[in-house]
């Protein structure tokens, strides 16, 4: 079976800009093949792929090929799933999106997980990560992942042998609970969710966010480029 093990990984300020940059030809790459897509009328006259678009734009070439090639494989499931009706049409991959990602595949040991640290292609130095707990099995893939270009994650996804557990033929129940958000049977328990505490917390946040928007306006600067506003949003 396929199992996918998720970590937090602590690159340096040149894995940083490196990954960066690998989220940027992704999403270009991604963005490049959509409006060829819709300028053809999605016609397979004229074929583009990410190495053809190498030729045309060379800083192409220092990112990680296969990251590019699945970025053309996430377009084309895309639209199968458009076209067969479980999803909207693609849109265009934005910069300012939360979440940057790219995908990569493990050949020939390209991709390897040792002693808290993780290689992959196009880096030669490895990357530190949190392992909290073992990864057991064959790794198949790689993504990397970055929320506001701040914080990165890994999700390795492994091929290994999964042992059923038996089967004990016993039912509970669950259902919603406005004090502890969700209770069940005897068999299950669950801590108390103290809400008032986040409440609390979000209504402070919210306040600060206000009076950083004010003194924006004051100082006459949008809030697009206000730091403070923007910092205090996320």
């Amino acid at each position: 079976m396929l199992k996918a093990y998720k970590f937090r990984i602590y690159p340096t300020n040149e894995q940083k800009e490196f990954l960066i940059q690998t989220f940027g030809c992704v999403r270009f790459t991604y963005n490049t093949l959509l409006k060829h897509h819709q300028q053809n009328g999605g016609g397979k006259s004229k074929k583009l792929t990410p190495a053809s678009l190498k030729k045309e734009f060379l800083f192409l070439k220092v990112t990680d090929s296969l990251a590019l090639a699945n970025a053309q494989q996430n377009l084309k499931r895309a639209f199968q799933n458009y076209y067969q009706g479980r999803s909207g049409y693609p849109k265009l991959k934005l910069k300012k999106s939360v979440w940057q990602s790219y995908t990569t595949n493990n050949q020939k040991q390209t991709i390897w997980l040792k002693d808290d640290l993780l290689k992959v292609p196009k880096l030669k130095q490895p990357i530190a990560v949190h392992c909290h707990r073992p990864v057991t099995g064959q790794i198949k893939s790689a993504t990397i992942m970055a929320k506001n270009g701040q914080q990165f994650f890994v999700s390795l996804l492994c091929e290994e042998q999964i042992t059923p557990l038996p089967k004990t033929n016993v039912t509970t129940t669950l259902h919603f609970s406005p004090d502890q958000l969700v209770s069940g049977s005897d068999l299950v328990f669950f801590r108390t969710l103290c809400q008032k505490n986040v409440e609390n917390k979000l209504t402070k946040a919210k306040r600060k966010l206000e009076i950083k928007a004010k003194s924006a306006q004051q100082r006459g600067v949008k809030l697009s480029a206000a730091q403070n506003y923007q910092k205090q949003k996320v």
